[in-house]
């Protein structure tokens, strides 16, 4: 009988500022009825500190429905933006209405990225005044299973820090939905 490791939380940071503005758009978005999201980026060159997002109504015009119906369009304009700004997709985002941060069976059986150690963070209350610690986290495992990324500082998935100042990027994307540590 062979076991199989879980393998580890990623160590991913974000800025205050940049969680601070990618909750504030999600609420917005999501207008305190509905579900919204986004796709967390950081550069190939720091693939641990997330510098930007791209929310999922700027890439896919139609996806917000009460849920979340994200198309093969989005994505390729996703990873057109990617390869232009020499980014990656380290995780994803999205709100669910009440303080329930678990994973749905769709969350669970669709993973907006399905490549083993994608992580994915479920956000309460449509992000209104968000903290991190309320969010559930969760790394895909492949082949349909996850594992929650442990809440203890040395393991947590997803921290926020203070990073140094960065220059804005907002600029690369139509509007402004990329953010940057100024």
């Amino acid at each position: 009988m062979s076991t199989t490791r879980a393998l580890p939380a990623p160590r991913l940071r974000i800025s205050r500022r940049l969680w601070r503005g990618l909750t504030r758009e999600l609420h917005t978005r999501g207008n305190a009825v509905r579900e919204s999201g986004a796709f967390l980026l950081a550069s190939r060159l720091a693939p641990e500190r997330i510098s930007a997002f791209v929310m999922y109504d700027d890439l896919d015009a139609t996806c917000l429905t009460g849920g979340i119906s994200f198309s093969g369009a989005g994505y390729t304009e996703l990873w057109r933006r990617c390869r232009e700004h020499n980014f990656k997709v380290v995780a994803d985002v999205h709100t669910h209405p009440s303080s329930w941060v678990h994973q749905s069976d769709i969350d669970r059986r669709h993973p907006m990225i399905p490549e083993a150690g994608h992580v994915a963070v479920v956000v309460p209350q449509y992000a209104y005044r968000a903290r991190l610690d309320d969010c559930g986290v969760y790394v895909y495992q492949g082949g349909g299973s996850w594992m929650g990324a442990d809440r203890s500082a040395e393991l947590r998935a997803l921290r926020l820090t203070s990073m140094p100042a960065w220059p804005r990027l907002a600029h690369l994307f139509r509007r402004p939905i990329a953010r940057v540590d100024p």
